[in-house]
């Protein structure tokens, strides 16, 4: 079971917030809660498969985060065999090339 404080301390670091200097509109009430339940269900899958917390300090973490916003609705995840398939044998290619390039120079 997840920490309830640590859920909630998630979703105030992730919620936002617009309030105008006199009062909150429809719009950013609705914003506000959508943002708390995609922090919810992303901090849920979090848990789930036991990802250790450090991994947000990730390099690519961020650049993950964009790019799955800039999807379609709808769009799919990768596979299990996609991911270790084709793209693993394209991401260790990439890195094969890099190191080639660095014993060039």
């Amino acid at each position: 079971m997840q920490d309830i404080s640590a859920t909630k301390h998630t979703l105030t670091l992730l919620a936002q917030q617009t309030i105008s200097s006199s009062q909150t509109n429809i719009k950013s009430v609705m914003a506000s809660k959508k943002n708390k339940h995609n922090a919810s269900t992303m901090t849920r899958w979090w848990y789930d498969i036991n990802v250790p917390f450090n991994d947000a300090k990730s390099y690519y973490y961020q650049s993950m985060i964009n790019v799955i916003t800039s999807m379609k609705l709808g769009f799919k995840g990768l596979s299990y065999h996609d991911l270790k398939g084709s793209f693993l044998k394209g991401s260790i290619h990439d890195v094969h090339e890099y190191l080639l390039g660095i014993k060039a120079n």
